[in-house]
């Protein structure tokens, strides 16, 4: 269902003893704030980050969903797991899209309807008008015949 998923990796490979420091996830945010054609950056370790590491990810004002951290053995499913969202998300764009759409039909039929019954309500204005004004004339005809009958 999703035709392109882009995607890039960066990979750190360390010895047990070490974590992944501060200035590699910071190089790694840098790279992915720079490059603009993807939908999801991994960073790929076989080691875990060090607590500034974390907080470096933390505090990160980008765009947190496009960057994922795993380990090795998690990378294949990570992959898969976001192809799943961004599914998802796609599928969801697309009935907000539907759903604008038929907004946008409704609001243009309500338009057309609304443009009907000013028309109309600006005729009725009009006949009421006319009536009032041939009320006026009867009730002037009939104070008139009744002038008349009363000084017979």
């Amino acid at each position: 269902q999703l035709k392109e998923f882009f995607w890039f990796a960066q990979c750190k490979y360390k010895s047990e003893n070490y974590k992944i420091y501060v200035s590699e996830i910071r190089e790694f945010l840098n790279i992915a704030k720079r490059k603009t054609n993807y939908h999801i950056a991994f960073f790929v370790s076989n080691v875990e980050l060090t607590d500034y590491a974390i907080n470096e990810l933390k505090n990160y004002i980008g765009d947190k969903n496009k960057i994922c951290i795993c380990l090795i053995q998690d990378f294949i499913p990570k992959v898969y797991e976001y192809e799943n969202i961004l599914i998802n998300n796609k599928i969801k764009l697309e009935q907000e899209k539907n759903k604008y759409l038929e907004y946008k039909i409704e609001n243009k039929i309500l338009k057309t309807h609304n443009e009907k019954l000013e028309n109309l309500n600006d005729e009725l204005k009009k006949e009421i008008k006319e009536l009032k004004i041939e009320i006026k004339e009867n009730d002037k005809k009939l104070d008139l015949i009744l002038e008349i009958l009363n000084k017979k």
